[in-house]
């Protein structure tokens, strides 16, 4: 299942609602912050909120560039790669793989925080990735394999960003 949770309002009564019958009924699920455009929207804290409120292993697979009217695109984590949705909505994709300065620390942060949430799942190479503070090698291959696994066994909730009425982050969602 998709959980769709608004960057703005965060975990509502709708949220507890649709994560209490994926847990009854053992769906797996990804998470879309969606509104990244939105005034207010703070997504960070929204991830936050999700990993507390609702108690899952929530990991951001990707950073937004920029929110509300700012919103241009996403940093895929673990691809290490800019993806901006050019156009009135969103329809011209271009991908750049320089990171800007201002976004390297927090790129640095959410992928030891992706290791974090793989490692809490039992994978040891994460573990120890994340104990060094050292992105793994080739982790292009190896990691869309982990996260796939542990989400269809429940034991990890990537997160993904965008704006669905903009038409940002939808294709990198369903792909």
């Amino acid at each position: 299942a998709i959980m769709v949770v608004c960057a703005s309002s965060g975990v509502q009564s709708q949220t507890v609602t649709v994560d209490r019958q994926c847990k009854r009924y053992s769906v797996p699920r990804i998470i879309f912050l969606n509104k990244c455009d939105r005034v207010g929207a703070r997504p960070l804290a929204v991830v936050d909120e999700i990993r507390n409120e609702l108690e899952l292993n929530a990991a951001m697979v990707q950073l937004p560039i920029g929110v509300e009217e700012n919103h241009a695109g996403l940093i895929d984590l673990i691809h290490a790669q800019c993806i901006y949705f050019d156009g009135d909505n969103g329809e011209h994709i271009r991908v750049e793989s320089e990171i800007p300065e201002r976004y390297r620390d927090e790129v640095h942060e959410y992928r030891m925080r992706l290791l974090e949430a793989l490692a809490e799942c039992g994978d040891e190479e994460c573990e120890q990735c994340y104990l060094e503070e050292r992105w793994p090698e080739d982790a292009a291959h190896k990691l869309p394999p982990l996260i796939r696994r542990y989400t269809c066994a429940q034991q990890l909730q990537p997160v993904f960003v965008g704006s669905a009425y903009r038409n940002k982050g939808i294709q990198t969602l369903l792909d």
